[in-house]
C-alpha cells in the first residue's frame, strides 16, 4: 500500500506542495507561502489567494487526522537519522493565534545549528511544562519512533527527579 491508497492522492499532493514551500518561502507562515505555490506547481494564476484557500483547507481537512501526522514525523525522523543526526532538544513555545494564546511542548532533532520539530504536544495551558506532562509526551515520542542512541538537550527547568520507563 502506497501513501496514496491511504490517505488520497490529494493530500500527498498537498504535503509535497508544502515541503517545496518551505524552503522557499523560508517560512512556515501559509500567506507568505502562497506567494510561491504557483511557481512550484507551474501554473501561475492572477489571485494567489486561491492558492492561500488550498492551504488553509488542506490544513483544516487534516487537522484531527493524526495517522498521516505521525507518518510524516516518523518519516523525517528516518531520514534524518539517515543523516546522521543523533541529538534530540526539547523545549517548550508559545504562539498567539487570532486572539487565542497557546502553548506547545516540542522534541526537535538538532541537523547543525538547526532544530528540526518532530513531534510536539499543545499543553493545555500557558506557561511552564510540568513533568509529568514531559515524560507523557516523551513516552508518545517513543512510542513513534526509534530514538535509541540519540542525546537529550534540555533546559535546566526540566529537571526532573523520576526517570522514564524505557
Amino acid at each position: 500500500m502506497n501513501c496514496s491508497d491511504s490517505y488520497g492522492l490529494g493530500a500527498v499532493k498537498n504535503v509535497w506542495l508544502l515541503t517545496c514551500l518551505l524552503p522557499l518561502a523560508r517560512t512556515v507562515n501559509l500567506y507568505k507561502m502562497k506567494d510561491f505555490v504557483g511557481g512550484v506547481l507551474k501554473k501561475p494564476i492572477p489571485n494567489p489567494q486561491s492558492h492561500y484557500k488550498r492551504l488553509i483547507r488542506f490544513f483544516q481537512d487534516w487537522a484531527d487526522r493524526l495517522d498521516l501526522l505521525h507518518d510524516l514525523m516518523r518519516h523525517n525522523l528516518r531520514f534524518l537519522r539517515g543523516l546522521g543526526f543523533k541529538t534530540l532538544v526539547m523545549d517548550g513555545t508559545s504562539w498567539t493565534i487570532g486572539e487565542v494564546e497557546v502553548h506547545y511542548l516540542v522534541l526537535s532533532v538538532l541537523v547543525g545549528s538547526v532544530a528540526v520539530l518532530i513531534y510536539w504536544v499543545q499543553l493545555e495551558k500557558i506557561g511552564a511544562s510540568n513533568q509529568e506532562e514531559r515524560k507523557a509526551m516523551f513516552e508518545a515520542a517513543l512510542g513513534l519512533f526509534d530514538l535509541k542512541g540519540m542525546t537529550l538537550l534540555a533546559d535546566r527547568e526540566y529537571i526532573g527527579k523520576i526517570g522514564l520507563s524505557s
